[in-house]
């Protein structure tokens, strides 16, 4: 668990349930051995502070690598009693409210870092400009001493006798979620960015990863709440930036280099007018020009003009944008004589 990590997570004000959850980004608890920390065995909580989240709100904690029924009947035996419950083997939900404690078992060996992914359901009733924000705690057990006193001329005494060990806890790493509340119509653009984003990531993750089960909860979390906002999580394709690229444009000359110099770019779909027509105007074609988020197969008929800015000699090119990938055109123009 990373010190200080500030996670920035935006909440639906209104509409159905399915906007008022809030995953958080992914945790990784570190849970060693309480031997090789040398400190006293016990457990290592996380404390959950659930700071100025409102009364009504459902935490669900999911931990793959855990058996929650294990964290449960330990926090029994630990404390008399718990807020949480088991939801199924590996996932377990609380009420977010004042503080929760939570023990999680010592790792062994080298395998004793815990992924999990924590999500937050808020109730009905917040308004757009509300902000609540929750931290989470890691804390282990400490032991020291205080240094002996030591007198001139005073006869030498076991340190040990006379200085006692002191136990305490302290905090090793820490996170605070912050979750502002905006509307559904401002989400959606940014959370099809973040799907596309992660939807890149989760290729460079291996399927028996620890990272895996917990990141393919989180992405499809995200899908779900793309769907509810009105997008549809099925056209999200993945992409590094984030951004769905549909169409990539070569604008050579005749020598099958960039042409270089400005030029006007408008597409239009050939049966939908309800879609808005993209035009730009005067860019420099030194290379190839990204076009992003047309629509997808079906319906994904375009016609694309590209004329030189300077004079006119349009040429125009029919495509169909792919239900994934990017559709590619070419475009060759002679340099006008000076």
């Amino acid at each position: 668990m990373p010190k200080e990590q500030l996670d920035l997570l935006q909440f639906a004000a209104g509409g159905p349930a399915e906007l008022r959850g809030s995953p958080s980004a992914i945790m990784r608890r570190d849970a060693r051995d309480a031997s090789s920390r040398r400190v006293w065995p016990e457990h290592l909580p996380d404390v959950l502070d659930w700071g100025n989240v409102p009364a009504g709100s459902l935490a669900t904690l999911y931990l793959p690598g855990l058996n929650v029924r294990q964290i449960l009947d330990w926090a029994i035996s630990l404390y008399g009693s718990t807020r949480f419950k088991a939801v199924d083997d590996h996932t377990l939900q609380c009420n977010a409210e004042g503080v929760s404690y939570l023990p999680v078992p010592p790792g062994k060996g080298t395998n004793y870092n815990y992924v999990g992914l924590l999500n937050l359901d808020l109730p009905a009733g917040v308004k757009k400009g509300q902000v609540f924000k929750l931290v989470v705690r890691q804390v282990t057990n400490a032991a020291g001493s205080l240094p002996p006193v030591i007198e001139i001329g005073a006869v030498a005494t076991s340190a040990s006798a006379n200085n006692p060990i002191f136990r305490w806890r302290r905090v090793i790493g820490s996170f605070q979620v912050t979750i502002p509340v905006t509307t559904a119509d401002e989400m959606l653009d940014s959370e099809k960015r973040l799907l596309s984003n992660l939807r890149w990531i989760q290729r460079a993750i291996p399927t028996g990863d620890r990272w895996f089960p917990a990141f393919d909860c989180y992405l499809g979390a995200i899908a779900d709440r793309v769907d509810a906002l009105g997008g549809d999580s099925k056209k999200v394709v993945a992409s590094p930036s984030g951004e769905d690229v549909t169409l990539l444009l070569n604008i050579l000359d005749n020598t099958r280099d960039f042409f270089g110099e400005p030029v006007d770019i408008d597409i239009k779909h050939r049966t939908l007018a309800s879609v808005p027509r993209l035009v730009l105007r005067r860019v420099t074609a030194t290379r190839v020009l990204p076009i992003k988020n047309l629509r997808r197969f079906p319906q994904s008929d375009y016609i694309v003009t590209v004329t030189p800015s300077d004079w006119f000699h349009p040429e125009g090119q029919f495509v169909t944008i792919p239900p994934s990938g990017t559709a590619s055109l070419t475009f060759v123009f002679k340099h006008r004589m000076p």
